[in-house]
C-alpha cells in the first residue's frame, strides 16, 4: 500500500488513491500474533466500560426528575426540599406544565453545550499526549474528571436550598482533567488498537460497544427501582458505579510501548516514525511545555489527517456517530403520539433496540467478519468496508420504515431494521485505524471525537427542530423526522460508497 510521502513536493495524482496508509512502508504486513495482554485488556475494558456506562444511564432519569422538583417548587414558590417528607412532594404529573419543563431543557441544553467544549479544544492536545507517553494516564485523567463532574452535580442539587441549580454548569469545568467522555473514549478505543490484531479488531470493537448496550438494559430498570425509593439513592448508586470502574483503569497495563515495538518489529518502520521515536525521549524530558505550545505541536503533528483526502472524507461521517442514539430518544415520543401510548410504555423500545444492537454485534457482525474472510477472502480493511456500508444501508431502511406512518407493527419492525445498522461507527473507526501508525492513533481518534461533539451539538437540535416540524404539519406527516435522519445517513454516509480501499487489494473484493 502507498505511504504518504513526507516531501513538501508531493502533490496527488489522478491515479493516487483516495485512502493511503500514513507513514507506513510498502512491504508491511498487518500485526497478526496475538498481543501478551490482549484477553486481560479487553476484558478490564469491557467490564469497565459497563460500570461507567451503568453509572451514566442510571444517573440520567434521577437527576431530570430531581431538578424538575426542585424547578417546580421554584415556579409554586414552595422552599420546601426535595429530599424533605413533610409536606409531601409535589406530584410529578403538577411539574409538567411548560414554564418548568422549558427551564429544564434551558438548565440541561447548556449543560450539554458546555460539556462539549473541553472535547473540541482538548481531544487533540490530549491526543498527542496519549500516543507520546501513553494512553493509561489519559484514560485515568479522563474518567476522574467525569466522576468529579457527575459528584459535583449532586452535591448542587442536593444543597439546592443553598445553590442555583445553574452551578450544575460548573461541573463541566472537572471535564478539562482529562477531556471529558470524548478523551476517554477516544483511549479506550486507542488501548484497544494497540492490542488487537488488525483480522479482530473490528469484532473487538463490537465487543466494547456490546458493553455499553448491556448497561442500558441493566441501567434503567435498576434507576427505576432505586428512584421509588428516592432519586438520591440512584444517584449515589450511579456514582459508586462510576467509582468502580475509575478504579478498574488502575489495573489496565501500558500498551503504547509494546504496540510500537509489534510494529516496528513487523512493519519496518518509515523513516518518519524512526525521527519521531527519537525525537520523543527529548520531548519527554522538556518537563515545563507551554499549553499553547503543546497545542499547536499537537495540531501540527496531526497533519498527517490533512494529507490524506480519502482519511478526511470518512473522518467526516463520524459527525452521524450520535444520530442513532438521538433518533431513538426521538422515537418513543413519536410513537406515544402516533398510537397513544403512555411515554412509559412508548420507551420500552430503547431497551428493546439494545438488545437488538447487541445480538448484531455480538453474534451476527463476527459472524459476517468471518465469512467475508474465510469464503470470500477479503482482507480486514475491506471487512470493515463492506460492514459499514451495509450498516448504512439498515440505518436508511429503517428510518424509511419508522417514518412510514403504519400501524405499531411496523414501527416495531423498522426499529428492529434500524437497530441492525448500528455497527458502522465500530466498522469504521477499525477501517480508519488501519491507515495510520500506532503513534497516531490517538491523535486520529481526537478528530474523530471533536467529529463526534460537533455531531452531538447539530444532530440533536436539527432532529429536534425536524420533529417540531412535523409535529406542526400533523396526520401522517408527524415522521418527517425520520425522513430526515434518513438524509442525513445517505448524505454523510457518501464517502464510505466513493472512496476504494488502496494498492495491492484494490477495492472491497481485492
Amino acid at each position: 500500500m502507498e505511504a504518504v510521502p513526507e516531501s513538501q513536493d508531493y502533490q496527488p495524482t489522478a491515479e493516487t488513491p483516495l485512502l493511503q496508509r500514513t507513514s507506513r512502508c510498502d512491504d508491511e504486513e498487518p500485526m497478526t500474533t496475538p498481543h501478551p495482554h490482549l484477553t486481560r485488556v479487553v476484558v478490564i475494558i469491557i467490564i469497565c466500560i459497563f460500570l461507567l456506562e451503568l453509572g451514566d444511564y442510571m444517573m440520567r432519569a434521577p437527576s431530570i426528575r430531581v431538578l424538575e422538583d426542585i424547578t417546580c417548587r421554584k415556579f409554586y414558590g414552595s422552599t420546601t426540599p426535595f429530599n424533605s417528607h413533610v409536606p409531601r412532594p409535589i406530584p410529578e404529573h403538577e411539574c409538567k406544565v411548560a414554564p418548568v419543563q422549558a427551564e429544564i431543557a434551558m438548565i440541561k441544553g447548556w449543560d450539554n453545550a458546555l460539556s462539549c467544549i473541553p472535547a473540541i479544544f482538548l481531544a487533540i492536545p490530549y491526543g498527542y499526549v496519549g500516543d507520546r507517553y501513553g494512553r493509561k494516564i489519559m484514560l485515568v485523567l479522563a474518567v476522574l474528571g467525569i466522576l468529579l463532574s457527575q459528584i459535583w452535580v449532586q452535591f448542587v442539587l442536593y444543597f439546592n436550598d443553598t445553590f442555583d441549580v445553574r452551578w450544575i454548569w460548573a461541573g463541566n469545568l472537572f471535564l478539562l482533567i482529562g477531556g471529558g467522555s470524548a478523551v476517554s473514549q477516544n483511549s479506550i478505543y486507542a488501548i484497544v488498537a494497540d492490542v488487537a490484531p488488525e483480522a479482530k479488531r473490528g469484532p473487538i470493537f463490537f465487543q466494547v460497544s456490546a458493553a455499553a448496550l448491556i448497561s442500558t438494559v441493566v441501567g434503567i430498570p435498576l434507576s427505576w427501582l432505586l428512584m421509588t425509593i428516592d432519586p438520591f439513592n440512584a444517584l449515589l448508586a450511579a456514582s459508586g458505579f462510576i467509582a468502580l470502574g475509575n478504579m478498574l483503569v488502575l489495573f489496565l497495563p501500558e500498551t503504547l510501548q509494546q504496540a510500537k515495538k509489534d510494529d516496528a518489529a513487523l512493519n519496518h518502520l518509515a523513516q518518519d516514525s524512526h525521527t519521531d521515536q527519537e525525537t520523543s525521549p527529548t520531548r519527554a524530558k522538556s518537563s515545563n511545555i507551554d499549553l499553547w505550545v503543546l497545542i499547536v505541536k499537537a495540531v501540527h503533528d496531526s497533519r498527517f489527517i490533512l494529507a490524506n483526502p480519502g482519511l478526511c472524507a470518512l473522518i467526516f461521517t463520524f459527525i452521524l456517530s450520535s444520530l442513532s442514539n438521538n433518533s431513538v430518544s426521538i422515537l418513543f415520543q413519536l410513537a406515544s403520539l402516533r398510537f397513544h401510548w403512555s411515554l412509559a410504555d412508548a420507551s420500552f423500545l430503547l431497551p428493546f433496540s439494545s438488545v437488538i444492537n447487541f445480538v448484531i454485534l455480538i453474534g451476527i457482525l463476527p459472524v459476517i467478519y468471518s465469512v467475508l474472510g474465510s469464503r470470500f477472502g477479503l482482507r480486514p480493511s475491506s471487512k470493515d468496508l463492506v460492514v459499514a456500508r451495509g450498516s448504512l444501508v439498515f440505518h436508511i431502511l429503517g428510518a424509511l420504515a419508522i417514518a412510514f406512518p403504519a400501524g405499531p407493527s411496523f414501527l416495531i419492525f423498522g426499529t428492529f431494521i434500524f437497530a441492525c445498522g448500528d455497527g458502522h461507527v465500530s466498522a469504521s473507526r477499525s477501517l480508519l485505524t488501519s491507515f495510520v501508525h500506532p503513534d497516531q492513533v490517538s491523535r486520529l481518534y481526537a478528530v474523530l471525537a471533536i467529529m463526534m461533539t460537533i455531531g452531538s451539538m447539530v444532530m440533536a437540535p436539527l432532529l429536534s427542530k425536524a420533529f417540531s416540524w412535523g409535529l406542526d404539519l400533523g396526520g401522517d406527516r408527524s415522521g418527517i423526522v425520520f425522513l430526515t435522519v434518513a438524509a442525513l445517513y445517505l448524505v454523510f454516509g457518501l464517502p464510505l460508497w466513493i472512496n476504494k480501499l488502496p494498492s495491492q487489494d484494490e477495492g472491497i473484493h481485492g
